[in-house]
């Protein structure tokens, strides 16, 4: 029955529910009636709390674009995105630059507080773009950017943190899929997610 699952959740057919029930044993879904079609957003809509539904692409889905910058030494919040729910992987870019370039700006992805992405510098005047690659997050997470500028002479500033995914299905309960299996529209929408710099 797993394969059968697995062949709706790629094409987005249909299933009945006494096959949702072998392929999750134990595991009703709640969905009414109990062994009429389920459609792909039903599905999507009752078990994403036991699926990761993103895999990092090149594919743009959030932004937060304004332009913040300080002449920080110290590690400073400058962006925040806080996710609303429950996320796969994604890839974090960011613009960044230095306001003189005898001075270098750096700037790095953190989660919640912690440095997880790679420390970048630049000594451009010029934006210059960034990428680093995520884990999943869990609801009320916060991406962050962090930076610093080497003399406080210069200013580091930043534009364009935006999330890049698409909607996959990559885990089903506490089971590796040997591929993600892409998510179709309409339910390849944007996660929801607040921007909220902090100033």
């Amino acid at each position: 029955m797993a394969s059968s699952y697995l062949q709706f959740a790629k094409d987005s057919l249909q299933v009945q529910g006494g096959e949702l029930m072998d392929v999750l044993p134990g595991e009703f879904l709640g969905l009414d009636p109990p062994n009429g079609p389920i459609t792909a957003i039903q599905l999507l809509s009752t078990v994403r709390g036991k699926i990761w539904l993103s895999v990092s692409s090149v594919n743009l889905r959030n932004s937060n674009d304004s332009e913040k910058g300080s002449d920080s030494t110290l590690w400073f919040k400058h962006k925040e995105i806080k996710v609303n729910e429950r996320t796969g992987a994604m890839t974090v870019h960011f613009k960044m630059k230095t306001t003189s370039l005898l001075w270098t700006a750096y700037g790095q992805v953190w989660i919640n507080g912690v440095a997880v992405g790679v420390e970048h510098t630049t000594n451009s005047e010029a934006y210059q773009e960034f990428f680093d690659l995520i884990g999943p997050r869990s609801k009320d997470d916060l991406i962050q950017i962090y930076g610093k500028i080497q003399n406080n002479i210069a200013n580091v500033r930043f534009i364009d943190q935006r999330l890049h995914y698409d909607r996959a299905m990559v885990y089903l309960g506490e089971k590796n899929l040997s591929a993600a299996l892409a998510i179709t529209t309409p339910q390849q929408a944007p996660f929801s997610v607040t921007n909220q710099d902090p100033w």
